[in-house]
């Protein structure tokens, strides 16, 4: 047996064992962080102008880091998923291609890794990287997104500098707008939904499309108007969300009508934007756009009261209708078996004396009781002698 002392021990240094692994990672995690000195960017330009510009990269992490600098091309679908693009050497694409408009300006230091060019700072290091953008002279007017990546990595061990392995980035976004008309034009289209809701939920989807060529800033939200336009039920979908020009969004999903009662109602999408006049002078005023389809609202407690009421009659009256034919299908069979039997030559009551006569023992026998009476039809060929049931009678 263990003694009290041995144990006590024992207990001590799994304790402290415990602590070191909880403790030890902690001590020993390595921290990496790089951060900007601005994250935003806003320039108005014409073709044909540039602008110069920059910001401070810092490490404010606890060990050294290596970094890639380059610009993107912002892409956005229509769920509101943002991509980012490198820009293509091919010219067809230089003028729908904001990042292709960027000269990075890196310090002396700076290297080249796969034709990018990367910063290597440690702890504490601030380093400036300025750029200057210069618009094409054909750009299209209207608002374009780009962003200036720092793309922290390391490289492989083995690698002789040409693979590397990406640990975080951060970027700082230019919006441009390029001087020229304006265009505004954003919809919202294609609201779908059942015309008949049975319970409270339904299926939605609306499409909103900025056929203009700026960015816009959205509202959208879903309502149920009763009778007089009185708001039913009501439900935000988005708020400040981006559509970039050019682009589309869209939304779907469920949506339940909580407290809503039996009744037509007017389901509609609406949103809210403020509309630019003007050539960019920053002269806005609200606007709202809708679109909007009727519905019925039928409970799911009052669809199941409609289904007993209407639903047990009716499957009776078919079982009804189904027995009843069925008997008068089995009706004209019987009758069609019984006339068939009348007639059927092979049946007793139709045979004919030539047939009783075959089956006795010749002129003298005994012939069959069943074709002897008086009743029996005469055969083809034979004499009232064998009619009259006599085979034989007296001369005078």
């Amino acid at each position: 047996m263990r003694s009290p002392a041995r144990r006590a021990l024992r207990a001590t240094l799994g304790a402290a064992l415990v602590a070191s692994m909880l403790v030890a990672p902690s001590a020993a995690l390595a921290e990496k962080t790089i951060a900007l000195s601005t994250g935003t960017f806003d320039l108005a330009l014409a073709p044909g102008q540039s602008a110069n510009d920059g910001l401070k990269v810092a490490n404010n992490g606890d060990e050294p880091i290596t970094a890639l600098v380059y610009t993107a091309d912002v892409e956005i679908d229509e769920d509101g998923n943002q991509t980012y693009t490198r820009p293509s050497p091919t010219p067809e694409n230089y003028l729908a291609s904001p990042a292709s408009w960027i000269r990075l300006k890196v310090p002396d230091t700076t290297k080249i890794v796969a034709n990018t060019p990367y910063l290597e700072m440690a702890p504490g290091d601030e380093l400036p990287v300025d750029f200057e953008l210069v618009v094409p002279q054909g750009a299209a007017p209207g608002d374009y997104n780009t962003v200036v990546f720092f793309e922290m990595f390391e490289f492989d061990e083995g690698s002789e500098g040409s693979v590397s392995k990406v640990s975080g980035r951060i970027g700082a976004r230019i919006d441009l707008r390029v001087v020229g008309e304006v265009v505004d034009n954003i919809t919202l289209t294609d609201l779908s939904a059942r015309t008949f809701v049975i319970g409270d939920t339904t299926p939605f989807a609306v499409r909103v499309s900025n056929e203009g060529n700026i960015d816009k800033k959205i509202d959208v939200r879903l309502v149920l108007l009763g009778a007089g336009e009185s708001e039913e039920w009501s439900q935000v979908l988005e708020e400040q969300a981006n559509v970039y020009a050019q682009r589309e969004r869209f939304y779907d999903g469920a949506v339940a009508f909580d407290g809503v009662g039996f009744g037509r109602y007017t389901f509609r999408a609406v949103m809210d934007y403020n509309k630019e006049v003007g050539d960019g002078e920053g002269t806005v005023i609200p606007e709202t756009a809708t679109v909007e389809r009727e519905l019925w609202v039928i409970p799911l407690w009052l669809a199941i009261t409609a289904l007993v009421i209407i639903g047990i009659p009716l499957i009776y009256l078919t079982y009804r209708i189904s027995t009843r034919g069925a008997r008068d299908g089995r009706e004209p069979s019987r009758r069609r078996r019984r006339s068939d039997r009348d007639t059927d030559p092979r049946s007793n009551r139709s045979k004919t004396p030539v047939d009783a006569r075959e089956s006795g023992r010749g002129p003298n026998g005994p012939v069959s009781a069943v074709d002897s009476g008086p009743e029996a039809e005469v055969a083809e060929g034979q004499d009232e002698l064998w009619a009259s049931g006599s085979m034989f009678e007296d001369e005078d």
